[in-house]
């Protein structure tokens, strides 16, 4: 409730004839009711209906810990006027706001919204940069210097944006390092043709952006009068609007007037793993409305020429990814880009990848029996062939002779380890010499197995 004793309350009501009431009662248990009858005209065939507003604004100028700021409260009441009085946002404002505040209330915009809604969260305060984590805070008024206890990561705020299921969210951040929330490359598009049915696709397409005071520097505090330079260019341009007004759009209208008086460039851009997908943030003033016929609304109705700056930028911040969400994005900015079959290909040979690593492994081999080896032909041959290669030998008496295994009686398994076999050899063999001399032997060999063969390491 404002200090004139007027509040303001959204409730959706259907075309037709509702019926609301309206219950007030104050402290000492007074109680006063009145009902109303608000009837709503039916929306003209093809109108384009851009859902509900809805603003969380936060100025924190009193730190309790850390230095205070000037300008931030001011700030915070100067952009729920705006959001309130020319777009028809219900608007709920925090000041000096504590990290229990802020997370509490974008919670309750988590259970609240339907799919439909639109949600922008403005936040004016200290900002903070973990070089070493490389993460970026908000400072709530109970953070601490050194102790992140209270501090509110951009990992927290992006979950919390992932998770609320309205259409369309804009952060936007007059911090320092605030730039740390979004991506790398800006997004937007120019249009041609027929912006109308461009503005109606980016409303059915669901977004999630940031439009940050800076990238990773300090912002000023100051320089806009009662404002800092950054919120007052970004109030300027929402008062100066007269149209539907994407995020690209205002962007470009904050832009050069910060960077004209501050040594600080705005960002605006798709905020990091929150789900966006392609779509855009639209500002509608009061009494503005848009209509298409079914061709008009059509995406092949119209044709978007691309700033190939623009293009080449967002391609070079996802060419080497292995994220197929991040060449996603690309195709769904520029779907006729230049360097779009290029990332159809990528996104193909990313699947191939993620399928070849579904497909079911072979199972292992099962272990070496005793039984297996003992009876396995090919072993028997390869001993036969290493004892008769290593196995020329002269006599003491003299005389040369050669000495031949002619027959494994049997092969004894002594110890498997892995692939590696110890085993009792009984074997026959003969001296190949004036008298062929016969002999049975035992023998130990050591031979590994390699797939379906063997190899004799020793034979004693």
């Amino acid at each position: 409730m404002a200090s004139d004793g007027t509040f303001r309350v959204r409730r959706t009501v259907t075309p037709g004839t509702n019926r609301l009431r309206l219950v007030a009662e104050d402290a000492e248990g007074n109680r006063v009711e009145k009902r109303i009858l608000v009837k709503r005209q039916a929306a003209a065939a093809g109108a384009i209906d851009f859902g509900a507003y809805y603003a969380l604004v936060i100025g924190n100028n009193d730190y309790q810990y850390l230095n205070n700021l000037e300008s931030a409260v001011a700030d915070a009441h100067a952009v729920a006027r705006i959001l309130q009085d020319r777009y028809d946002f219900a608007v709920e404002v925090l000041i000096d706001a504590t990290r229990y505040d802020i997370v509490s209330a974008i919670a309750r915009y988590r259970a609240t919204l339907i799919e439909s809604d639109n949600l922008l969260i403005y936040y004016a305060g200290h900002g903070y940069l973990d070089v070493d984590s490389d993460e970026g805070y908000w400072l709530p008024v109970d953070s601490e210097q050194k102790n992140p206890a209270n501090w509110l990561s951009n990992g927290t705020i992006t979950a919390q944006l992932k998770a609320i299921p309205a259409k369309h969210i804009m952060v936007v951040a007059d911090s320092c390092y605030s730039g740390r929330l979004t991506r790398a490359a800006e997004v937007g598009v120019e249009t041609s043709g027929n912006r109308d049915a461009w503005l109606v696709r980016m409303a059915q397409r669901q977004s999630r952006t940031a439009l940050t005071s800076g990238g990773l520097e300090p912002v000023l505090d100051s320089g806009g009068g009662s404002n800092s330079v950054f919120t007052r260019a970004f109030v300027d341009a929402l008062d100066a609007n007269t149209g539907i007004m994407d995020g690209v759009t205002l962007f470009e209208a904050v832009k050069y007037p910060v960077v004209l008086n501050a040594d600080q460039t705005p960002e605006y851009a798709d905020i990091r793993k929150a789900g966006h997908n392609g779509g855009d943030f639209l500002f509608v003033p009061v009494g503005v409305s848009l209509s298409l016929t079914p061709q008009e609304a059509s995406p092949s109705g119209t044709r978007m020429a691309i700033d190939p700056a623009l293009e080449l930028a967002f391609w070079q911040s996802v060419e080497n990814s292995d994220n197929e969400a991040d060449l996603q994005a690309y195709l769904t900015r520029f779907p006729t880009g230049t360097f779009a079959a290029i990332a159809r290909n990528r996104i193909g040979k990313l699947k191939e990848a993620q399928t070849a690593l579904l497909v079911e492994q072979p199972e292992p081999p099962k272990p070496l029996s005793k039984e297996e080896v003992e009876n396995d032909q090919e072993l028997y041959a390869v001993i036969t062939e290493f004892y008769n290669r290593q196995r020329n030998i002269r006599y003491k008496s003299g005389y040369s002779s050669v000495i031949e295994m002619t027959e494994i009686q049997k092969i004894e398994v002594l110890e498997i380890s892995g692939n590696t076999i110890t085993a009792r050899v009984k074997f026959d063999w003969r001296a190949v010499d004036y008298h062929n001399y016969f002999r049975t032997e035992t023998g130990i060999a050591t031979f590994e197995r390699l797939g379906t063969t063997y190899k004799v390491e020793s034979f004693e």
